[in-house]
């Protein structure tokens, strides 16, 4: 929330949310591999809804980063590359 215009965004994202269809009921539309990495201490989407989420998804590997928030991409960045880079060979 600190980034330029990350306010502005995710308000854009949470008014874009309101109307749209549950999530859940699509997962199972999706057929490729899929990684899921979640922050442990995530305060937009809480952990305890992952499950929900890897159990939707027919091959789906989940990884939950400890010490992070909504954005291990940016607060964890070279364990989050080495975490994916695995994932895509």
């Amino acid at each position: 929330m600190r980034l330029p215009n990350a306010k502005m965004a995710f308000m854009s994202t949470l008014l874009g949310l309101k109307d749209a269809e549950v999530i859940s009921q699509k997962l199972s539309s999706i057929n490729l591999p899929t990684l899921i990495v979640w922050g442990e201490n995530d305060p937009v989407i809480p952990i305890k809804y992952a499950s929900s989420f890897v159990t939707g998804i027919n091959d789906c590997r989940f990884i939950k980063m400890l010490g992070c928030g909504h954005t291990p991409y940016v607060e964890m960045p070279d364990k989050f590359y080495k975490l994916v880079y695995e994932f895509l060979k």
